[in-house]
């Protein structure tokens, strides 16, 4: 990569009397190679510019990248929070709903408790109301069996 250099070519014994067998070149060939040089430094500092260029993009594109990931994972969390928060709204509502249900029994439960008082009071009625028939019967039944008695008698007592 290194351009060819013979040192030895520019060997110099005394300094006041230079060798003749010196490389050179002219003044116009001078100024010709400087441009060139010149204008080669001036194109590789550019295409240097220009790696510096795409170095910096990419470091930016990898924290366009960082960026893109830390909002990819905040929307994951806010979905997870949301996700977290329907559950929350749908156990309130499976309470509402068991709330009702429960709501639904005690009144069932106290309609077949008072049911039940109300039952008890109709046998209770019934019972008494048997009784009272019972008794009628019992009484009707001496009166006619006392009726009986007597027309027995009367049978009894005419002979």
């Amino acid at each position: 990569m290194l351009p060819q250099f013979d040192a030895s070519s520019y060997n110099i014994t005394d300094p006041l009397k230079p060798p003749t067998n010196l490389p050179q070149i002219s003044e116009s060939e001078f100024d010709t190679g400087m441009n060139t040089y010149q204008g080669a430094i001036r194109a590789l500092k550019l295409t240097g510019t220009a790696f510096d260029v795409t170095r910096e993009r990419f470091t930016t594109e990898g924290k366009k990248a960082k960026a893109f990931g830390a909002g990819v994972k905040a929307a994951t969390e806010f979905e997870k929070v949301k996700a977290d928060f329907i559950d929350y709204q749908t156990q309130l509502e499976t309470n509402t709903q068991k709330e009702s249900g429960l709501s639904l029994a005690q009144k069932r439960t106290q309609f077949v408790l008072d049911m039940a008082v109300e039952s008890e009071t109709e046998m209770t009625e019934k019972l008494e109301s048997a009784k009272v028939g019972a008794e009628m019967a019992r009484l009707q039944r001496q009166d006619k069996q006392s009726k009986l008695d007597e027309f027995r008698k009367q049978l009894n007592g005419g002979n």
